[in-house]
């Protein structure tokens, strides 16, 4: 699932939201039954998921899904700059 994580922000920088909002859920949906709900690898691909969302203009979702990623790398000691990412996610989602 890391290698569809790395996909999905590929197709993020190739503005391709919809492709790419589709490849993370797959990967969240792979690292939450793998890795469990509550683990780093589940964080990185709801993060994905939700900066596809933004992309979109789904905010409120995208919201959703950058707190949930915050809350678990919070509870995991994530590293800082991933923890950056998903600051900066939900100022736009809040904008």
């Amino acid at each position: 699932s890391g290698v569809l994580n790395n996909l999905g922000y590929a197709l993020l920088a190739a503005k391709k939201p919809e492709r790419a909002l589709a490849i993370h859920e797959r990967s969240l949906a792979l690292r939450e039954q793998l890795a469990g709900p509550d683990s780093l690898d589940a964080a990185n691909a709801a993060g994905g998921v939700g900066l596809a969302l933004l992309d979109l203009g789904r905010n409120e979702a995208a919201r959703h899904s950058l707190e949930r990623a915050l809350a678990i790398r919070l509870a995991n000691e994530g590293r800082p700059e991933d923890l950056a990412e998903v600051r900066f996610g939900l100022a736009r989602a809040l904008d």
